[in-house]
């Protein structure tokens, strides 16, 4: 699953490369990165499913 990183936007592979982003970038505490991953992964999921029920919306037609 790929993550961005909530402070500087770069794109990460999973739980545990965003966990040590975190940590070692951003100098964020082991807990406080444990859980804004969490939530990362939990919102990611719930975006992934949003789209699966809403279709694309067709383009507007540019008169």
């Amino acid at each position: 699953m790929n993550l961005n990183c909530p402070i500087c936007q770069v794109k990460v592979s999973g739980f545990d490369p965003m966990l040590e982003h975190l940590i070692a970038e951003h100098n964020v505490s082991k807990r406080q990165a444990k859980f804004l991953t969490k939530k990362l992964v939990e919102w990611t999921q719930r975006m992934r499913e949003k789209l699966e029920w809403y279709p694309e919306v067709p383009k507007p037609l540019g008169f």
